[in-house]
């Protein structure tokens, strides 16, 4: 059983894990500023803050894979919803997230040549959106409108015409959401 001292450096470890200053920690756990200074002088203290610090990380590292799996899935209902407006964001998400997957990890291990340019395919297709919605605004279109725009047939439709968006306006479908 650990002695009054190697408590109070525990629990020390802890406050100071938080983000609490040393005179924080040292009040919190009843004893002087010096005392927590000549604490982390020490080595062994140090790496006591280190393994707690990476103990920490990897339970935040576990709940948020956690998390991420909960949300893929959730996303994959989405892209088989009715609504139209919700499927269309949905698959936005996707290739926002594909994009941002593939500049933080160009080369995934493990993954074959043809996954990986399926992902770049998908990071084609989100740059396209983005351009389009780029040429949309420049033409005058509102950005509330995009989305409406392309669920009605956008540049395939209607060319690369913001006149044809204006023109149809009116037809919007009612469960569409407009934002951007």
């Amino acid at each position: 059983m650990p002695n009054k001292t190697e408590r109070k450096k525990r629990e020390a470890i802890s406050l100071l894990l938080t983000g609490k200053t040393d005179a924080e920690v040292a009040e919190a756990i009843g004893v002087s500023r010096q005392t927590i200074w000549k604490w982390k002088k020490h080595e062994d203290f140090n790496a006591d803050i280190v393994a707690a610090g990476e103990r920490i990380l990897e339970q935040h590292t576990l709940a948020v894979s956690k998390l991420v799996d909960d949300a893929i899935l959730a996303l994959s209902d989405l892209l088989k919803s009715d609504d139209e407006s919700m499927k269309f964001k949905a698959a936005m998400t996707v290739l926002n997230s594909a994009k941002n997957w593939r500049e933080l990890r160009p080369e995934a291990p493990g993954h074959t040549r043809a996954e990986n340019e399926i992902d770049e395919e998908s990071v084609k297709a989100m740059m396209q959106v983005e351009q389009w919605k780029e040429e949309f605004k420049q033409q005058g279109g509102k950005p509330e409108d995009f989305t409406t725009w392309v669920l009605q047939g956008g540049f395939e439709k209607n060319g690369n015409s913001v006149e044809s968006a204006k023109s149809n306006e009116s037809e919007k479908p009612q469960s569409a959401n407009t934002a951007d």
